[in-house]
């Protein structure tokens, strides 16, 4: 089997925290700078500093929604957030906000409004005393908040509740506060099992919950809840209303002899080659990697003999139909969706975000060779992963 360990993306967790306490206490006509940008600063960290926060100012600010009782945005396109959102709101229309960020195309179309954002932001450096606060790139950033506020002031969008597909992230944000200063509630999704990351290797994830900036944020069970308690501001509440996708385990009249690997986002690809490297050639294996992560390893699984990648919809879908031999997994939600599928779960212990305790885990070839030769008992301790998903009338 083919090695190749390619590289992991990190972030510098510190820097991220020093960005936003500078933004710290300062608004902009109601808007809490630090959290509207919260997630443009974490990404300026994450993808390199000057050039996202140049892609960021030429971005669109213009905010075009259709009035709407129960007005449902988001900002990704991905067919598995598609699915989350139309299993939580099956009647709802999804609005989605662009961000083109095309400078070429889009330094004409701007240039004047982006002018006047810079007037705007030396005059509200002026005002609150803080010109040597930041650095050119928090500039390009504070100039592009300012842009999108101002354009948000002048208009007036109608509803009577507003549900962020996720509230800590970019637009989103701001839409956020511009339906609480209107005193219109606001909800976010959780959109993936969220974890205590390690302090040493935070990936830029952690935004999903330590920027909240709706009023509610629903969550899947009182694992997540526990986690987004520690981090969120007093100002959001968490609700456990569960995960409508994920369905009590069904009897599944069919085997597989494959071990479907589940491999996690593209900040442990390194990690995930290294797994591909490492399992036995004499299984055979089904592969299902995160988006993100799928350009990065089908050249390594397509070379394989052994090896077959999934391109089924739902990952879910696949351990409610097949028991499997074996689900491999890390760092991942489909860890607790294999538990919750009563799957035999084996957890490969690599940068791990989880408490692993009463899981099958393993470090090394031996150590899985052995897992792999004597029989795998489920684990059946499911903890609070998953709360039974009855509707959001009660709540909404």
């Amino acid at each position: 089997m083919r090695k190749n360990l390619g590289c992991s993306v990190s972030i510098n967790y510190k820097n991220y925290k020093n960005y936003k306490n500078k933004f710290k206490g300062l608004s902009y006509k109601g808007y809490p700078l630090d959290r509207v940008l919260g997630s443009y600063l974490i990404h300026m960290e994450y993808e390199g500093g000057r050039e996202f926060a140049m892609r960021t100012l030429f971005s669109n600010a213009e905010v075009n929604l259709t009035n709407d009782d129960l007005l449902i945005t988001y900002t990704t396109e991905r067919i598995d957030y598609q699915m989350l959102m139309k299993a939580y709101f099956p009647e709802g229309r999804f609005q989605c906000l662009s961000s083109s960020t095309s400078l070429k195309a889009q330094l004409k179309k701007y240039y004047m409004p982006i002018m006047m954002s810079f007037f705007s932001t030396f005059v509200f450096l002026k005002r609150n005393n803080c010109f040597l606060k930041f650095n050119y790139k928090e500039l390009l950033l504070l100039a592009y908040s300012i842009r999108v506020i101002d354009n948000l002031e002048k208009k007036e969008i109608k509803c009577k509740r507003y549900i962020a597909f996720n509230s800590s992230y970019k637009l989103e944000s701001f839409l956020s506060f511009y339906f609480r200063k209107r005193h219109i509630p606001t909800y976010s999704l959780q959109h993936g099992m969220y974890f205590n990351y390690p302090i040493d290797n935070v990936p830029k994830d952690i935004i999903n919950y330590e920027n909240i900036c709706s009023q509610y944020i629903f969550c899947w069970g009182e694992y997540s809840q526990n986690v987004i308690d520690k981090f969120k501001y007093s100002d959001t509440k968490s609700i456990v209303v569960g995960n409508p996708l994920v369905c009590p385990p069904l009897k599944r009249n069919h085997e597989s002899e494959s071990i479907y690997v589940l491999l996690p986002r593209l900040i442990y690809l390194t990690e995930s080659l290294e797994l591909l490297s490492m399992l036995p050639d004499n299984f055979k294996y089904l592969i299902r990697p995160h988006p993100s992560i799928k350009e990065n390893i089908e050249e390594c699984v397509l070379s394989s003999k052994n090896m077959t990648l999934d391109t089924s919809e739902s990952g879910i879908e696949m351990m409610s139909k097949l028991t499997f031999r074996a689900v491999i997994a890390f760092n991942s939600t489909m860890v607790f969706q294999a538990v919750h599928q009563e799957q035999k779960l084996l957890c490969f212990e690599r940068n791990t975000e989880l408490d692993l305790a009463g899981f099958n885990s393993f470090k090394s070839v031996g150590e899985l060779n052995n897992l792999l030769g004597k029989e795998i008992k489920n684990n059946s301790s499911k903890l609070s992963y998953y709360k039974e998903f009855e509707g959001l009338n009660w709540v909404l």
